[in-house]
């Protein structure tokens, strides 16, 4: 209400120099006039609504005359307003001197019809601020009364719950206080503990369901102990049962151990150096079942495993004035491949030293079998000697028509013109190595190799015994000696099988 009092002096302030400035220079608008006119007939309207609700909300005797001093201003107010309005409407042509203007400005603003506008302005505003200030003291009054009668809800409100607390307490705490004992026995593993009958109800039902829950857990706590016992029992049976088959199996093991290194040891009578893995597939053919890995380790932990044994004694003479044939079992294009038996044999002399001189050994082998198809034993490296082994093979020739190989190294005895003459009169294609590389005779060589480090173990007294030696030898080597290249048969079952 203070503001709209406020806001009606400054409109009529804003008016008075509207007019002043109208009688002056005659070019102040008129829709100005009249927007502040309207605009203070709004603010009387809205004080004359704010000065009833006053009037009806008064709550004492000066209050409700305070007010009514008001709306008696208020109403001189607007009868000054309205005859301010009748005046500017009726100057609106008036042309005078500047003395004039001023005295007119003065008669109708201040003195407008013998009352001071201003002056009522100013006293209602006035009148409006004291009961602003009465209020807000009554105000500040009602407030403190408030806080005063909130404080001490408060602190009633306080002292209450503290002593709720007190004696809510006191009734928990001892049924609490055996629960968090029995809880701490039950945690302890003390099962038998139990909690007494209490007279709260929910405390007694919460006591009962603890009790039974602390049974429970005793019997389940003997039935496992009851368990365990009978599964340590178990476990102790079982463990006997298994160390006595334990010791069962390390006796059957040890026996088969000593089995096998028998059964070795037999074949090793015959075949001295025979590998382990040949062994081991033989093995299997006579029902004896070992892993190959095994009869390794078990070799190996009896010092029975054959060691390699390196030596060379060169027998090929390949400085000579004969021709020497091109080698057809080399890769390329033209390379002869051994389909079956008797269609390539390669040839080899080897060094057979006896205790009374020097000996030689000269054999053919048939490439798709491995089988020593031809052999002899002779003192010397004439060529005579070298075709008897050659001539041995022809003779065992199953299909003389067959097309066949005879591959060789070039020494001297097979470049020869009578070992070539054989060649001409069985119809055979003769085949040499092309330089000094013993690998391309591998297979001959690697016959050498088996037949002297397996079996011609011992230096043979002459060369009668050689002879013998070397006959026994070629028998079982035939007959008896698995290869892994022919997947662990024998070269006679694999010449006879074509």
């Amino acid at each position: 209400m203070l503001a709209e009092f406020i806001a009606l002096g400054a409109d009529k302030q804003r008016l008075k120099v509207w007019l002043a400035q109208y009688l002056l220079t005659n070019d102040a608008p008129l829709s100005e006039r009249d927007r502040l006119l309207v605009q203070m007939e709004h603010i009387l309207s809205n004080l004359q609504s704010l000065l009833v609700n006053d009037q009806l909300l008064s709550d004492d005797e000066q209050d409700y005359q305070e007010v009514n001093r008001q709306i008696r201003a208020l109403s001189i107010l607007e009868t000054n307003i309205f005859a301010l309005k009748r005046s500017l409407l009726d100057k609106e042509s008036i042309t005078l001197s500047e003395a004039e203007i001023w005295r007119l400005l003065i008669q109708t603003f201040d003195k407008l019809e013998g009352l001071d506008l201003k002056s009522l302005i100013a006293e209602a505003i006035e009148l409006q601020r004291q009961r602003a200030s009465k209020a807000e003291s009554a105000a500040v009054d009602a407030l403190s009364k408030v806080r005063t009668i909130v404080l001490s809800l408060a602190v009633f409100g306080s002292i209450t719950a503290v002593l709720l607390a007190v004696l809510l307490l006191r009734a928990l705490y001892s049924p609490i206080t055996r629960l968090l004992e029995g809880t701490s026995a039950v945690a302890s593993g003390n099962f038998t503990h139990r909690i007494a009958e209490l007279d709260d109800k929910e405390f007694r039902n919460v006591a009962t369901s603890f009790n039974t829950m602390s049974a429970a857990l005793e019997e389940a706590r003997q039935a496992e102990l009851r368990h365990t016992l009978e599964i340590e029992q178990e476990v102790s049976s079982r463990t006997a049962q298994l160390k006595h088959a334990l010791e069962q199996l390390k006796q059957a093991e040890a026996q088969h151990e000593r089995q096998v290194l028998n059964w070795v040891q037999t074949e090793r009578l015959v075949q001295p150096r025979l590998g382990t893995r040949k062994l081991h597939h033989l093995m299997q053919q006579q029902q004896l079942v070992i892993g190959r890995d095994k009869l390794f380790d078990l070799l190996r932990l009896h010092r029975l495993l054959v060691p390699t044994k390196r030596a060379y004694h060169k027998t090929t003479q390949s400085q000579h004035r004969f021709y020497c044939h091109p080698n057809l079992l080399k890769q390329g294009e033209n390379k002869v491949h051994a389909t079956g038996p008797e269609q390539v044999w390669v040839a080899d002399i080897t060094y057979l030293p006896t205790r009374q001189g020097e000996a030689y050994l000269s054999l053919i082998t048939d490439v798709w079998s491995r089988k020593i198809v031809g052999y002899h034993v002779h003192d010397s490296l004439r060529t005579d000697d070298v075709i008897l082994a050659y001539q041995r093979a022809l003779k065992q020739r199953q299909n003389q028509k067959q097309p066949l190989v005879h591959h060789s190294d070039r020494g001297i005895q097979y470049c020869s013109a009578r070992y070539q003459a054989l060649h001409q009169r069985h119809d055979v294609t003769c085949s040499m190595t092309d330089g000094y590389d013993c690998y391309q005779n591998a297979l001959a060589e690697r016959v050498n190799g088996i037949l002297k480090n397996e079996y011609l173990l011992m230096k043979p007294a002459s060369l009668e015994q050689a002879v013998q030696m070397v006959e026994q030898t070629v028998q079982i080597y035939n007959s008896r000696r698995p290869h892994l290249a022919l997947k662990y048969k024998t070269p006679d079952e694999v010449h006879r099988a074509c």
